[in-house]
């Protein structure tokens, strides 16, 4: 009976020993800094308990491409830096693409490790703050929520350059909780804490501060549009052979008068722009760029048929108003925008505009842009069918690659390497192609001129003015008239300050509740904000993570484990 009672106590000892010294993570700190280019650095430590497990060391999944819907996702930049121990001794490792995630595997395979090591990773990311027009905001998944091993301790820390944290969320548990873990601000920083974190649950945290302090990328240079990549990929086994034709093919078409019409007319300055061009249209004749949402919006104020008003938030931040006034009579782009924006209700707040679906739209009326200038004479008509012809040959020469590609393949299976090389030259050059397809006629290239005469009076330092014959007085109303044009082009800041001591009150269509007293330099901030704000909606950035948060939202996460 002694024995059987020992040998019992024996074995749940082991099981008990098995279970303590089974593999986890003792701490998982993750330290963010944001630089001013909006980038972040990351710096994840980590203490792994191997427990009485023999491995060569650990893997780290970092997320790096979100899914939006079914065919498009989000892809961050990611920049590994380095991975090293406490004492800052390199590590050797591994890196590679796996689906959404960037595998960092740790350790050699020659040596075996057991009980507790720290791994310090540092990588940088692009493409990770979201802006919002009332604050900037980090959404960052700081631990993953597909570890294979549980997490003793978690913290973080968000610190931003020039600025203080002075918004806070966290969330933990598994993908979807909206459970609260510890958020606090510590000075300057965010900082957060969670314990006890079972395999497959991870902390979310969010931090935000005030605007202007980072510069904002474009969110849409990150959308990856999956059905486009899959077309794209079937075809980097064709385009090897085929550059060089697509290259002298881009020749011809360019030396066929696929370039823009030169003026004979000379640039000078043009104190007005002409009623049938439109702010998006001026923007279209200077870089080529459609259509541009704030400066339409400004330009329907201006014109009467809405009001903007700014709602000031909680620690500065701010939403706005749009008031419809009256309708936009016709069926032009501005009118279609006007209905879009209100879809029958006389009063929008501009952040219940921000959606994908909505940002989609706004590409529909950007190719009325192009449409309404090729109506207008401005550009040339024979476009698509140059386009058309173009692509005709294209196929038939990527029938003849096809069959070339899969017998050279044969012979030499690095030539894919070199296949996306190319492919890059060729997507370039196919580029240039359909941007000089846009060709302007000569009634377009007089205009193309026009409009740079116009930006150059609204560029021009006092100083230099006297230079100009005729320059209109300097009234609210030219600078009203004009204002919508000098945010198409991208210099309102320069046309705003010309109005320095001429301006004394805000315009009748737009109002701020906590400007006591005019001055031009604040309405000019205050304009570009709101830029910044319309900007946002139409680049459908992600969500904001003090509204709808949860954990395993935002940006990062991923897991990991032992191998």
């Amino acid at each position: 009976m002694k024995k059987l009672l020992f040998s019992l106590f024996f074995i749940v000892g082991l099981l008990i020993g098995g279970v303590v010294r089974a593999e986890n993570i003792k701490l998982f700190k993750t330290d963010i800094e944001v630089n001013p280019d909006s980038s972040i650095n990351v710096v994840e430590s980590i203490n792994y308990d191997f427990g009485s497990e023999q491995k060569h060391g650990i893997f780290r999944d970092i997320k790096i491409e979100q899914k939006i819907d079914a065919t498009s996702s989000y892809r961050f930049g990611f920049a590994l830096l380095s991975v090293t121990d406490v004492a800052g001794q390199k590590y050797d490792y591994t890196t590679e693409r796996a689906g959404d995630y960037m595998k960092v595997k740790i350790g050699d395979a020659d040596k075996l490790v057991t009980g507790q090591k720290d791994y310090i990773i540092k990588y940088k990311i692009n493409g990770a703050i979201n802006n919002f027009s009332d604050h900037d905001e980090l959404y960052w998944n700081a631990t993953g929520d597909e570890w294979e091993v549980p997490i003793e301790q978690a913290s973080a820390s968000v610190r931003v350059a020039g600025t203080a944290i002075n918004k806070t969320a966290c969330y933990f548990g598994t993908a979807g909780s909206i459970a609260s873990c510890v958020d606090s601000i510590n000075k300057t920083a965010g900082v957060f804490s969670q314990s006890n974190l079972a395999a497959k649950q991870g902390m979310t945290i969010v931090a935000g501060w005030p605007k202007d302090f980072v510069t904002i990328t474009n969110r849409q240079d990150y959308i990856i549009d999956k059905v486009v990549q899959t077309k794209f990929a079937t075809m980097f086994s064709e385009t090897f052979i085929g550059a060089s034709f697509l290259f002298f093919l881009f020749l011809i078409i360019m030396l066929s008068g696929g370039l823009d019409t030169k003026s004979k007319n000379p640039i000078v300055a043009q104190y007005s722009a002409p009623s049938s061009i439109r702010p998006s249209e001026a923007r279209f004749f200077i870089n080529r760029l459609g259509f541009t949402f704030s400066a339409e919006i400004i330009s329907l104020a201006v014109g009467g048929y809405l009001k903007i008003e700014r709602i000031p938030k909680m620690l500065g931040m701010s939403d706005y108003n749009l008031i419809k006034l009256k309708d936009v009579d016709g069926d032009d782009y501005q009118a279609k925008l006007s209905r879009l924006i209100f879809e029958g209700s006389n009063e929008v707040k501009l952040t219940k505009l921000r959606s994908t679906s909505f940002s989609n739209k706004l590409m529909e009326i950007n190719r009325d842009v192009t449409r309404n200038l090729k109506k207008a004479g401005y550009l040339s008509k024979d476009i698509n069918k140059k386009a058309w012809n173009f692509f005709i040959v294209m196929m038939i020469i990527f029938l003849f690659v096809i069959s070339s590609i899969i017998f050279i393949n044969q012979l030499n299976l690095t030539l894919s390497l070199i296949v996306l090389a190319v492919f890059a030259i060729v997507i370039a050059i196919l580029t240039l192609v359909f941007f000089f397809c846009n060709k302007l006629t000569e009634t377009g290239a007089d205009m193309k001129n026009y409009m740079q005469g116009l930006k150059l009076y609204l560029t021009v330092a006092e100083k230099d003015r006297l230079e100009f014959h005729n320059a209109p007085e300097k009234n609210p109303a030219k600078f009203e008239e004009l204002l919508p044009y000098a945010i198409a082009l991208g210099v309102e800041k320069k046309w705003t300050k010309q109005f320095d001591g001429i301006l004394r009150q805000n315009p009748s269509w737009y109002s701020d509740p906590t400007m006591t007293a005019f001055n031009v330099v604040v309405f000019s901030k205050a304009m570009s904000s709101f830029s910044t704000a319309v900007s946002s909606v139409s680049a459908a950035a992600g969500g904001s993570g003090f509204s709808g948060g949860s954990a395993g939202g935002g940006g990062g996460g991923g897991g990991g484990g032992s191998w």
